[in-house]
């Protein structure tokens, strides 16, 4: 059977057997797709190349760790969108949760991720995770979720929020920090890695 007639699960398979040649067949069958969700991210066409071909060597140092709770797709493309994002948190200052502009930070990893008019580009990454968005947020601390709707999903400045909840603008940024947070960690653990600090680097 050739690898055309494969399904993406079965080419996993054979690459964590040793069969180097199968995971070659399933990225090449992806990269377009991959591709085009790193470039949506870093809108340069250099850097979304470098972004997916780590993420290839990402992914296949870490077959094992696929454990199917999604689509292969579905990982291997979280896999590139997650080194985007980290090359995109290059160029910006973690300190500032307030940073300004396109895909700042981690606020624009969720928006990214979750925002309700995505195109067909930034749908690559499926409808398992959008739906374990929801449940992550949903599963915050109560003084957490408030923080992180006003701020992320309302739009609400720092000021703004604070005022609204009755607490400084210290003790909100650092309940949104914790929140966002708990969130990466979810949703890296969703994902399928074992190894969070180097799918979703910290500040």
């Amino acid at each position: 059977m050739s690898a055309e007639e494969l399904t993406d699960t079965e080419l996993l398979n054979r690459a964590r057997d040793g069969e180097t040649g199968c995971y070659g067949a399933l990225v090449n069958r992806h990269h377009q797709r991959l591709y085009r969700a790193a470039n949506k991210i870093l809108r340069n066409e250099a850097d979304a190349e470098d972004a997916i071909q780590q993420a290839y060597l990402h992914s296949f140092r870490h077959l094992d760790q696929f454990q199917g709770r999604s689509a292969v797709v579905t990982w291997l493309t979280s896999i590139a969108v997650n080194e985007a994002i980290t090359r995109i948190r290059r160029r910006v200052p973690w300190d500032s949760l307030d940073a300004p502009g396109p895909l700042a930070g981690d606020r624009n990893l969720i928006e990214f991720l979750a925002a309700p008019n995505r195109d067909p580009e930034q749908q690559a990454i499926g409808q398992e995770v959008e739906n374990g968005i929801s449940t992550a947020i949903a599963a915050l601390p109560e003084e957490y979720c408030a923080v992180f709707r006003l701020r992320e999903i309302e739009g609400l400045t720092t000021e703004e929020a604070a005022s609204h909840l009755g607490i400084t603008k210290n003790c909100l940024k650092t309940r949104l920090f914790r929140a966002r947070s708990l969130l990466r960690t979810y949703l890296c653990n969703r994902w399928g890695w074992a190894d969070v600090k180097s799918a979703c680097p910290a500040k």
